[in-house]
């Protein structure tokens, strides 16, 4: 019973989140949170590509993302991130010891990152309780 209450309530949650990233993607295309949502094709423009690329790119489980319905959304912040990754992947791979310590640099603050959201995550956990 309350595995069920709780359900509902995440339900619930999630469906005011995401008609509130709806409605203000269709309002403003300024920021949500502090960060700037853009839709396939704002996306395509901003990187100077096609939508078709973007859509290879999220099928290829990279580009980071999420979906509202049958809608992708792009957090610019995110996607910017991910694509200078592949950046310093790609010529850290061949040798190139500039790009090396991009990446190097780069694992390191995702690291640090991945750190603070689990370290933030039970701080929640241990103030609901």
């Amino acid at each position: 019973m309350i595995d069920e209450i709780i359900r509902k309530i995440i339900r619930e949650e999630l469906t005011i989140f995401s008609n509130e990233i709806k409605n203000f993607t269709k309002k403003d295309k300024e920021s949500y949170y502090g960060r700037t949502v853009l839709t396939i094709k704002e996306a395509a423009n901003h990187f100077r590509t096609s939508p078709a690329t973007i859509y290879n790119l999220i099928k290829d489980d990279g580009m980071p993302h999420f979906k509202i319905h049958s809608r992708h959304f792009i957090v610019l912040e995110e996607a910017e991130a991910y694509l200078w990754r592949e950046t310093a992947k790609s010529y850290a791979e061949e040798g190139n010891i500039y790009w090396q310590r991009i990446l190097q640099r780069l694992d390191w603050e995702e690291k640090e990152r991945n750190a603070a959201y689990e370290k933030a995550l039970k701080r929640l956990e241990e103030s609901t309780y």
